[in-house]
């Protein structure tokens, strides 16, 4: 995804099991929301399957999302390509003449969490795919130029930047401010881009525009700030059956005019993305958890 590919996911146990007080940036995400220009765009929402509830209480909220036209056993189904629930929705930005974009995505994986609670697992499970697409983890020496300090020992949280080539029409630069954190009944990754690097010379957060040359290789243009994205994704044992696991997804960011000259392009493309973002996690728990049931 857009912005789990930004996360170096590192370690840090959650105080009580309350992601809210060990994980800052997910604090952030769901109190403060996505800020562009120091104006608040959107809160992600809080969890749909909220830690400690019993074997009826998950079901009953499963029911519910599922809905009347997905049936909950295909939900559960344990299988790479059993469906998922998709969500979106696009606001404008009042005399911006830019887009608000929401993704909420929920969909029942398997594995043994404890084995999934690693910065190996983690770092695959929402990495770039994407050809031509690169990251790097930042120093705490880079950081410290920045007179920026980590609030947690080293291998507990982490930045990086990453280019992103979108849809061959637009060229992401991101700095992402990443923490994940665990309970006994759920684990939390979350990222937001950093605006302290906005304008950084080495790390920044930019867009360019890419026009094709004559040669068909793709042409950068000049680059533009960008701000304005966050992500979170939960993973909770089931009570039943053995092995399940719910994840759900949440992504809010801001999709300047610029990007699609106001084509719609990404209206189609996101669905897409969340597939294989669902795909590509539910493998990657099978691989961390091989016992884990699977047809």
């Amino acid at each position: 995804m857009l912005l789990g590919s930004l996360a170096m996911l590192l370690s840090v146990t959650a105080a009580n099991g309350d992601h809210v007080v060990s994980n800052g940036v997910y604090r952030e995400l769901i109190e403060v929301g996505v800020v562009a220009d120091g104006s608040p765009l959107g809160r992600l929402p809080q969890p749909f399957l909220p830690d400690g509830l019993d074997g009826p209480s998950q079901q009953r909220l499963l029911k519910e999302l599922a809905g009347p036209d997905v049936p909950l056993e295909r939900l559960m189904r344990a299988s790479v390509v059993a469906p998922h629930v998709l969500r979106m929705d696009q606001q404008p930005v009042p005399g911006r003449g830019e887009l608000v974009r929401r993704a909420d995505f929920w969909y029942i994986a398997y594995g043994d969490l404890p084995s999934l609670a690693s910065e190996k697992f983690l770092g695959e499970m929402i990495s770039l795919s994407e050809e031509n697409a690169g990251g790097m983890a930042i120093s705490a020496a880079e950081l410290a130029k920045r007179n920026i300090t980590l609030s947690m020992p080293p291998g507990h949280e982490g930045f990086a930047h990453v280019t992103y080539p979108l849809m061959n029409r637009v060229e992401l630069h991101l700095t992402g401010h990443s923490m994940w954190s665990q309970s006994a009944d759920s684990l939390v990754t979350s990222v937001t881009l950093d605006p302290r690097f906005l304008e950084d010379a080495q790390f920044p957060n930019a867009w360019r525009p890419l026009k094709l040359g004559e040669n068909g290789q793709p042409i950068p243009g000049e680059p533009q700030p960008y701000a304005g994205s966050g992500f979170y994704l939960k993973i909770t044992r089931l009570a039943e059956p053995t092995g399940a696991l719910f994840a759900e997804g949440h992504l809010v960011f801001v999709e300047p005019r610029g990007w699609f000259d106001g084509v719609n392009a990404l209206g189609s493309k996101l669905p897409v993305l969340v597939q294989a973002q669902v795909r590509n996690s539910r493998r990657a728990m099978l691989k961390a958890s091989p016992t884990a049931p699977t047809k």
